[in-house]
Parts: C-alpha cells; sequence; structure tokens
C-alpha cells in the first residue's frame, strides 16, 4: 500500500499548480526546506543609542544606565542580554541589620525599533536616629519598560534598627533587610526579612547579643549577627552580589551587583566576629562597629547594593544603599 494522498490547497509553501496533489513524503521534505530557508535568514543587527555607551573589543556593544534615560533602538531586530537591579536598602540604627540588596534580574529580548525607558530605584537611606524611622529606608524599584511591557527589579529591604521589633524588612522580588536584637543586651532576638523572587534573606540575630545581621544580596543569604559562634562562622557579614558569564569585570564591583550591606556590632573579644563586610563581592557597604570604631560605610555607587548596619555605640547611623542599574549588551 503506498503513502497516502493528501488535497493541498492553493499555498506558497508547495509547488504544485492550483495546489495539486502530493504524498507525503514530498510535502514533509518541502515543509522541511521551508523551515530550514527560514531558520537560515540572518537577523539584523542592533543600531541604537541611550546610557554610557561602549565597545570594549571583546564582539559587543555595552549600555550601562546610572540615570534615568532611554534606550532608543533606531534599527536591528538581534537579541540583546539586559540586567536590571533595583536599589539597594538602606542599613539600621545603633547595631542595625545591613541593607538589602536589590533585586537583580537577567533578561533576553529581541531588540524592536523605538524608545525604550529606563527608572532606576533610588538607594534606600540609612537609619539615623532610635524610632526614627525604625529601620533602614527600602531602595526604589527599577523599570525597563520595553515594547511596552514593564520589566521591575524590586528594591531591597532596609536593615532593622535598634528600636524596631519587626526585624529586617520583607521584599517582595530582592535581597531583604538584615535584623537585629534590642537594647538591653539580651533582648529577644529578631528576625531577619524575607527575600523575593530575584534575591534573599537577610540574616537573624539570634545570639541575644544585641548585634546587627547582614542583609540579603542576590548571590547569599545575610550572615547572622555575632557572638561566641564556631570559628569557620562568618557574622554579620552581607550576603553575597551576583554576576552573569556575559559581564565584564569592568562593570559593578569586578562584574558583581546587588551585595548586602554588612550589620553593625559592638566590641567583641571573639577572633572570629567581625562586625564588617570584608569581602562579599557585589558593592555592599561595610557595617559599623563602636571599638575598635569605625562608622557604617554607603554601598559602591550604581550596584544596586545595601547600604552598612551602624555601630553599637548608641549613636551609630545606619549608611545608605546603592542606587540600581541597567546594563544591556549585544552583538558589534
Amino acid at each position: 500500500m503506498g503513502f497516502p494522498f493528501k488535497r493541498v490547497g492553493s499555498s506558497p509553501n508547495f509547488a504544485g499548480k492550483d495546489g495539486g496533489v502530493f504524498d507525503k513524503f514530498t510535502q514533509y521534505n518541502a515543509t522541511l526546506d521551508e523551515t530550514m530557508t527560514t531558520a537560515m535568514v540572518p537577523v539584523d543587527p542592533i543600531t541604537a543609542t541611550g546610557g554610557t555607551k561602549a565597545t570594549p573589543g571583546d564582539g559587543y556593544i555595552y549600555h550601562l544606565f546610572t540615570s534615568n534615560g532611554n534606550l532608543s533602538i533606531s534599527s536591528g531586530d538581534a537579541s540583546m542580554d539586559c540586567l536590571i537591579v533595583g536599589g539597594g536598602g538602606g542599613g539600621g540604627y545603633d547595631r542595625g541589620g545591613g541593607g538589602g540588596a536589590g533585586g537583580f534580574r537577567p533578561e533576553t529580548l529581541s531588540a524592536v525599533p523605538g524608545t525604550h525607558p529606563v527608572t532606576l530605584g533610588a538607594g534606600g537611606a540609612g537609619d539615623t536616629a532610635p524610632g526614627n524611622p525604625t529601620t533602614g529606608g527600602t531602595g526604589g524599584d527599577t523599570t525597563f519598560t520595553f515594547n511596552s511591557e514593564g520589566y521591575v527589579a524590586n528594591g531591597g529591604g532596609g536593615g532593622s534598627g535598634d528600636s524596631n521589633t519587626s526585624g529586617g524588612v520583607d521584599s517582595p522580588g530582592n535581597g531583604s533587610g538584615g535584623g537585629t536584637t534590642g537594647s538591653p543586651l539580651g533582648g529577644t532576638p529578631w528576625p531577619g526579612g524575607d527575600g523575593g523572587a530575584y534575591g534573599n534573606d537577610g540574616g537573624g540575630s539570634s545570639d541575644g547579643q544585641g548585634t546587627g545581621a547582614g542583609g540579603g544580596g542576590a548571590g547569599g543569604v545575610g550572615g547572622n549577627g555575632n557572638g561566641p559562634q564556631p570559628t569557620t562562622t562568618i557574622c554579620n557579614v552581607g550576603g553575597n552580589g551576583a554576576t552573569l558569564p556575559w559581564i565584564p569585570t569592568a562593570y559593578g564591583v569586578s562584574g558583581y551587583f546587588a551585595g548586602g550591606g554588612g550589620g553593625g556590632g559592638r566590641n567583641y573579644p571573639y577572633p572570629n566576629t567581625p562586625s564588617q563586610n570584608p569581602s562579599a563581592p557585589g558593592g555592599g557597604g561595610r557595617g559599623g562597629q563602636d571599638s575598635p570604631t569605625h562608622t557604617a560605610t554607603a554601598a559602591t555607587a550604581n550596584t544596586g547594593s545595601g547600604g552598612g548596619g551602624g555601630d553599637g555605640s548608641h549613636s551609630g547611623a545606619g549608611a545608605s544603599g546603592a542606587q540600581g542599574i541597567v546594563l544591556i549588551r549585544y552583538s558589534a
């Protein structure tokens, strides 16, 4: 029995006169040929302006937005790699938790000619006085509006301050703020906030020593508050930031963005309890400490990282988080 026949309507896909009659074998190969021909059609290269444009010689063109603006595409339909980072949260007051990192959202989009707005989320303010506002400020949302669709990376949660009994600030799509315990020493432990879809949880201060925990980062959770812990424990440290394989080291902090802020602390004799953020990549601020004295530091600019928590001197202000960014690349 031969192949069954099928009447094919008048179509440019099949070359029969007035549609013709073809067996399945002929129809399959005609369809395959059309698919392969379509797949081999080259995409048009992208021509665009906006942000700080760079061509570092690696075969790609980059656009870094550190202020609000537009990606204006005049031609092309090739794919683009995008990173959208929300603003980092501020650190808490007086042994405060570190601020959470802004959301770290990668996307791959096909270019569409037109004007595509970029709105960057601001960094959250550091908590500067007890009870006012009792946590570091939440970072702002960063939005890349592309072809009428808004791609959003939420801002990071603020770190808990000394007078805030609810702990670090939760956040819907990014790193959350770190918790702290209250004054006097031995107060009720307060948890870190819950991170979301594009970030991680803040640490909790569960040792009853009144120290701030690290804020959550894009690449990891924040460290818990310090105290007499095992020598393998790293405390108060903000969560690691994150990178992507295509991001050059010239951007962010050696290619990393969205690190959590370090928690603030007091003077402890334990050799393994650094009240700071000494090495977490991504740009999170360093937590303060009252002895030896160092104040909290702000997050590295334009990284979407969290600010450091204030020191334990009873007047230690939390530091500010960093503004978010949008980074785009496509083939040169």
